[in-house]
Parts: C-alpha cells; sequence; structure tokens
C-alpha cells in the first residue's frame, strides 16, 4: 500500500494539531512522583494514554516518510510536464501574433499554421504522456492530484486536464486568416493563464508534501522522547510496587 500525496498531507495535519497540544502530562507525572502514592501514579500514567496514541500514529508515520520522496518525484514530474506545455503555449501565441499582422503572406500562414499544429499535438501528448508508476498526472485523471480540504479554510485542490481537447474548446482557433489569428491570439492568452493556475496548485500541493514531510520528521524525533517518558514510568512504578511489597513485610513481621 502507498499513501497518496493527499494521505500523506492529511494525517500530517492530523497529526500536527496533535503536537500542538499545549498541555504536557509528562512534567506531571514526573513531579508527582515525588509524593510517591501509589493511586496518583496511577491516575497520571492513564493520563499518558494520549502518548500511546502518539506512538501508533508516529507507527503510521514511519510507513508514510517512506512515501514522501516518491511523492515528491510524482508532483516534480506533473511540474515539469506543465511547465513545458506552459511554454509552448508561449511559442503558439508568437505563432499567432506574426500569423494576424497584415503583412504576412497566405504562403507563410500556412507554415506558420504547420508549426501551431505541430506544438498543439506536442503540448496533448506531454499532457496525455507525463506518467508516475503508470498513472497520467496532466489529463484530469490522476487520483493523487486531487485533495479534499473538508473544512471553509482548506478549499479543494485538484490538477485538471492539460490535454489539447481541454486546452482548446473554442473551435475558433486557428491561424489561416488573420481574423481567426487575432481570435487565437485572445483564446491563448485565457489557456496560458489556465495553465499557470495548475502550475500553482501543483505547487500548492509541493507545499503540502513539505509541511507533512517536516511534521514526519517532528513525530518521529519525539516518538524517542515518548519511549523513554514511558520506560520510566515502567520502571518507577516497579520500584514503587517493591517498596511497597517490603513496607508491608516488614509489617507483618
Amino acid at each position: 500500500y502507498t499513501m497518496t500525496v493527499s494521505t500523506i498531507a492529511t494525517i500530517a495535519a492530523g497529526l500536527s494539531r496533535a503536537l500542538a497540544n499545549p498541555t504536557n502530562k509528562t512534567s506531571e507525572v514526573l513531579n508527582s512522583f515525588r509524593n510517591a502514592d501509589a493511586q496518583a501514579i496511577r491516575s497520571d500514567v492513564a493520563d499518558l494514554s494520549a502518548a500511546i496514541t502518539l506512538q501508533n500514529q508516529v507507527a503510521q508515520f514511519r510507513v508514510a516518510s517512506k512515501d514522501v520522496a516518491q511523492a515528491g518525484s510524482l508532483l516534480s514530474a506533473a511540474e515539469s510536464g506543465a511547465k513545458q506545455i506552459a511554454s509552448n503555449l508561449t511559442t503558439l501565441k508568437d505563432l499567432a501574433t506574426r500569423a494576424a499582422a497584415s503583412s504576412t503572406t497566405d504562403g507563410e500562414r500556412v507554415v506558420l499554421n504547420q508549426q501551431f499544429q505541430t506544438i498543439r499535438a506536442q503540448n496533448d501528448a506531454i499532457a496525455k504522456n507525463t506518467k508516475f508508476n503508470g498513472e497520467s498526472l496532466l489529463d484530469g485523471t490522476s487520483t493523487q492530484l486531487k485533495v479534499q480540504g473538508g473544512t471553509k479554510d482548506a478549499a479543494d485542490l485538484s490538477v485538471s486536464s492539460l490535454t489539447d481537447s481541454s486546452l482548446f474548446a473554442d473551435p475558433r482557433v486557428e491561424i489561416l486568416y488573420p481574423s481567426g489569428a487575432k481570435i487565437t491570439i485572445d483564446v491563448l492568452g485565457k489557456v496560458i493563464s489556465y495553465v499557470n493556475e495548475q502550475i500553482q496548485k501543483i505547487g500548492q500541493l509541493q507545499q503540502g508534501l513539505d509541511f507533512a514531510s517536516a511534521t514526519l520528521q517532528s513525530a518521529i524525533q519525539n516518538k524517542d522522547a515518548a519511549n523513554s517518558t514511558l520506560n520510566d514510568l515502567d520502571l518507577v512504578q516497579g520500584l514503587l510496587a517493591g517498596n511497597n511489597g517490603v513496607e508491608k513485610s516488614g509489617v507483618n513481621s
């Protein structure tokens, strides 16, 4: 089982909230040892159930940490493909601008149109063939590039399709004639903005992954502290139980 970008970010957010809890039972437990009241210690140990829960969460995060690098590679592949498409769209706009010029001949527009269509086909191939572990990333079908916010402050995030049919739904896109080239220039302005929005979404997913990675490292570091605290509690409980036994034995004798 491999966690997706969405899963890693969701678990990281949950653990981050747990780690941000200002209540720290460890100091209370250690201070209670001075009073050596067995019942009080048992109560404080019960309060440490949150630490045990944290350990269980960290165990999940140890598995998730192995997937962070893989998720980063996935986002890197998606970003690289999207940026190549954006670069090619700028070239398409330059070709349309040249085709719209009154000084451009019909024969020159034919050549420009051939270049235009070739680059469109290249972009479509990039959108359909940018994959990670066999999953297409830029054709709108990827489940790993979708994150549900779940709250009013965290909107859903989804990288949309960058295929040619998605980018150029307007049938008027052509540069064989000056009028069509001018329309195409306007359409390309909107298309370039749309693609840049998708690139920004990939960047937001990367930020979420960076947060997840940092939270994972924090959780793993806290695991050692939690283990140490629980081990100390077991030791003290054992010593107190031994002392109580000795005292009772002395009284009985």
